[in-house]
């Protein structure tokens, strides 16, 4: 995946693994919003468990 940063952090794009973005503990903002959008994708069952 590509990150392009905004302009107060520097704005260069960098190129990282979706797993590595996703999996390196430090809950930013872009990582909440794109779990966010991943769980839009994704039909939770009416019996599934959801705590």
């Amino acid at each position: 995946m590509i990150h392009q940063p905004n302009g107060p952090s520097g704005g260069k794009l960098s190129h990282i693994e979706l797993g590595a973005f996703l999996s390196d503990g430090s809950g930013r903002p872009e990582q909440q919003a794109l779990l966010r959008l991943i769980g839009t994708l994704v039909d939770i069952p009416p019996y599934a468990d959801r705590a």
